[in-house]
């Protein structure tokens, strides 16, 4: 390795991008049947989210608390789920929640758990060889949670799906920090890049890489949408079969089985569940384990991970603008993941949509996020534009929705109607798989080597299940005014997240990266140097 120094501009830095190290220690070409083995992990478990947590889970809480909850206008009469726009509470402790809001609180709770979590866990995947390992143990945990579902016979149990959900939830993107920790070392021992790398040239590297790491990027949003399409067509179908159980003259509270009336959207979680751990034996069989080094002599993995976060929040002007992305990703992923939810539970309370058109809506919600996010990769390639004017292009057309959304409040449409719901849910999804791939693309651009799970811990913060801002404000809205207002906070956090993503220049973070990693590469050697000498 070359001499201790810190490079001081972005043309030295990216001078110095033959002279940095690849972190690997397996650098062998990534074979088809390993990023195969990679893929079915999405492929397996992208269902609990698309299925589960983005729709069903949310209708299951939200109906379970409102059928064990009371009216908000009189406590002493139960709730009515048949009446369109009913306004129910259920007692939590000593106060009453609106039934809506308790669906975005316990998201904020598994958030905050999540944010715990993943800063804990971030060493082992970046050292070790426990990134696979903890990427398919976590992946059991969340699926088992998610078959005890089934196990939940009474709305009274509100309390224990708020449980399930929260811990599986944790689970499940706990799973999803090692899986995306692969993309940038699949992409660096891409075949590609390897043969790009031995040319020379640092721009043709560059581009050879971005290109690969979007393909990566983009084809395990597509496998993982695509199995969870069928999964919620099989759903669909399961609903149908079973059909409405709902009692007459019970205020939508009690069923003509003597099992919960959301049963069927139950059976349905738990087959994602099923599914998850069934095809997990895949990347279990076919992924190599691809090791990183090992943690410094003496080091507790825990404590190293919080002691490397936090020494990385310190020297955050060495990495400018990988943190001014994170903060953009923070507040982005924040909208995008809360507006699921939000337009879910207004279409189910105001518009009076029932399950069976949630679960349709949601059936085309991952078609056209596959679809899209296929479509904008090639579109970025025909307009030839870099992925951070992709994710603003986006960012915007969301903030449209939600200005649309608004709409209501003054005009005959805005979701006022019920064939707005699919229109609302084609938009979001064409949109969905393409931004998170952006954004998952362009932040393993930026991230220094042999980083990446550290920094991918963050990012997972606000990725799946949403950040515990959104939730939480949004939650705090329903519980006082009317649900519509939702859309005014997400507006101002979408456009709020082009403001941000404008303050960052992707090559002088790239630039940033390699220089940390450089910096950072010396100085664990000379310590080590030291260590030798001194014993």
């Amino acid at each position: 390795m070359a001499e201790t120094h810190q490079l001081s501009s972005m043309d030295q830095s990216l001078a110095s991008i033959d002279d940095v190290e690849v972190p690997d220690i397996d650098k062998s070409p990534v074979t088809t049947r390993e990023f195969r083995g990679w893929l079915m992990y999405g492929f397996a478990s992208e269902g609990y989210s698309a299925l589960g947590t983005a729709v069903m889970l949310p209708i299951i809480l939200e109906t379970m608390a409102a059928q064990s909850g009371v009216t908000t206008a009189d406590y002493s009469k139960p709730c009515d789920l048949t009446v369109p726009g009913y306004s129910c509470v259920v007692q939590v402790g000593s106060a009453y929640i609106n039934t809506s809001s308790f669906v975005f609180y316990c998201t904020s709770i598994s958030t905050v758990a999540q944010f715990i979590l993943f800063i804990s866990i971030s060493s082992f995947a970046d050292h070790g060889d426990g990134k696979k390992k903890l990427m398919l143990g976590f992946g059991v945990v969340g699926a088992v949670l998610g078959l005890l579902f089934i196990a939940l016979i009474k709305p009274s149990l509100y309390w224990a799906a708020a449980l399930l959900y929260i811990i599986s939830n944790i689970a499940f993107c706990a799973s999803y920090v090692f899986f995306y920790s692969w993309v940038p070392v699949y992409a660096r021992n891409d075949p590609e890049v390897i043969e790009a790398r031995g040319k020379g040239s640092k721009e043709i590297l560059h581009k050879v890489t971005e290109k690969r790491t979007n393909s990566i990027s983009a084809q395990g949003f597509a496998w993982g949408y695509g199995a969870a399409v069928v999964q919620l067509i099989i759903a669909a179908v399961i609903a149908l079969l079973i059909g409405d159980t709902t009692k007459e003259g019970t205020g939508g509270r009690e069923s003509t089985t003597g099992l919960p009336t959301t049963y069927r959207l139950q059976i349905g979680v738990a087959f994602a569940c099923l599914w998850w751990l069934v095809f997990m034996i895949f990347p279990l069989l076919w992924m190599k384990n691809r090791p990183g080094p090992p943690l410094p002599k003496g080091e507790n993995p825990v404590v190293y991970s919080w002691k490397t976060v936090g020494g990385t929040f310190s020297r955050v002007t060495q990495l400018g603008n990988l943190f001014r992305f994170l903060l953009a990703w923070f507040v982005y992923s924040d909208a995008f993941s809360t507006i699921v939810s939000v337009g879910i539970l207004f279409a189910k309370t105001q518009l009076g949509a029932g399950d069976t058109t949630l679960l349709l809506v949601a059936t085309l919600v991952p078609f056209c996020a596959g679809v899209g996010s296929v479509a904008f990769m090639y579109l970025q390639r025909g307009l030839k534009v870099s992925t951070r004017t992709m994710i603003m292009i986006q960012a915007f057309i969301y903030s449209i929705l939600c200005a649309y959304c608004l709409l209501g409040f003054v005009a005959p449409i805005g979701i006022k109607q019920s064939w707005e719901i699919w229109f609302f849910g084609a938009v979001h999804g064409f949109l969905l798989g393409s931004t998170q791939s952006f954004c998952r693309s362009l932040f393993s651009e930026l991230l220094p080597p042999s980083r990446e799970a550290e920094f991918f811990g963050l990012y997972e913060v606000t990725d799946k299940g949403s950040s515990w801002i959104g939730p939480l404000i949004v939650g705090a809205i329903q519980d006082v005014s009317n649900p519509r207002n939702s859309f005014y906070f997400l507006l101002a956090t979408f456009l709020a997240s082009i403001a941000l993503l404008f303050t960052v220049n992707v090559d002088e973070g790239r630039a940033e990266g390699l220089a940390y990693a450089e910096k950072h590469s010396t100085l664990s050697a000379s310590k080590e140097k030291l260590t030798v000498e001194a014993s």
